[in-house]
């Protein structure tokens, strides 16, 4: 990946947070696993970062954005951890707290590097 289409990497992200939700609720489940969840190099946010987006790692915001993605990723593995081990309760939780505010600020971080110009 060359260039990063950020639109589609925060609708990319958006969609986990649906993905989760159906997993939680037991809906959906096959298509996703732990692993798959917490590969923060795997994604196309992830592939960008790693290839060509390598070369703005001079920048804060680039900084910044791969520690929260990476966290994003961890949030996620977790939540289906918990799910996996019966704590849906506690799955839930992470979700509408640790989770959204990750999730939001990973978008926030994309949104700025479309107003930069990237």
């Amino acid at each position: 990946m060359s260039s990063l289409d950020i639109d589609l990497a925060i609708a990319g992200h958006k969609i986990w947070r649906n993905r989760l939700r159906y997993f939680i609720d037991g809906i959906d489940q096959d298509d996703i696993t732990v692993e798959r969840a917490a590969d923060h190099t795997g994604c196309s946010l992830g592939l960008w970062i790693y290839g060509s987006g390598v070369q703005y790692n001079f920048f804060d915001t680039y900084g910044e954005l791969v520690a929260e993605h990476q966290a994003f990723h961890e949030i996620a593995a977790e939540i289906m951890r918990l799910q996996l081990a019966g704590n849906q309760l506690e799955a839930e939780k992470l979700l509408e707290n640790a989770f959204d505010a990750k999730s939001l600020k990973v978008i926030e971080l994309l949104q700025g590097l479309k107003i930069d110009g990237y």
